[in-house]
């Protein structure tokens, strides 16, 4: 009986510490504060002026993660876990049929990468990709939306938390920009 007592509780021990352990970058170390701060092309940090609740958008610079301006969209998945990522499609070069495919693929893609995997037939359609992936602080902490029960993109949740996020716009299958925001409610 002390061993099943004793092994409860070095359960519960073991998963308080995991905390949100399973929203994990992709290479698998946790997320920091640091994922959210944009580095020059040697990997050294960018003095971010002004303050830290604005919306920064960077060009010659690069993620922690080494996400730059260029990178194929499949190049940066490979970076982030993208499981909690939200994305939507826009019309950035309207086209005869731009509006009705903006419907039709909006429908019809489920994943982002098949979203990545179709960027050539977007293009073609003048539709461009936007990727928001966020994550949110909790107990010192920065944890997906799903870690914390929180629906991906639900706008009402997860307001109680700090959040951050980088946002990839995607063209012709590249990263064309990036932006980070971080620590907004």
């Amino acid at each position: 009986m002390k061993k099943l007592v004793a092994g409860v509780l070095l359960a519960a021990f073991l998963r308080m510490l995991e905390g949100c352990g399973s929203s994990r970058p992709a290479d698998g170390s946790p997320w920091t504060e640091n994922d959210f701060v944009p580095y020059d092309k040697n990997g050294g940090p960018i003095a971010v002026e002004g303050s830290q609740w604005a919306l920064l958008s960077y060009d010659q610079a690069q993620t922690a993660r080494g996400v730059t301006e260029g990178m194929t969209a499949k190049e940066a998945v490979a970076k982030y876990d993208f499981s909690d990522a939200t994305w939507e499609l826009y019309i950035k070069d309207m086209k005869e049929d731009s509006e009705a495919a903006l419907e039709e693929y909006t429908q019809k893609f489920q994943t982002l990468t098949e979203v990545a995997e179709a960027a050539p037939e977007l293009e073609e359609k003048g539709l461009g990709v936007l990727v928001y992936l966020t994550v949110y602080e909790k107990d010192g902490q920065l944890c997906t939306a799903s870690a914390l029960g929180i629906e991906p993109g639900d706008l009402s949740e997860g307001k109680e938390y700090e959040k951050y996020s980088l946002i990839f716009t995607i063209r012709e299958g590249k990263i064309c920009a990036w932006q980070v925001v971080f620590k907004n409610q």
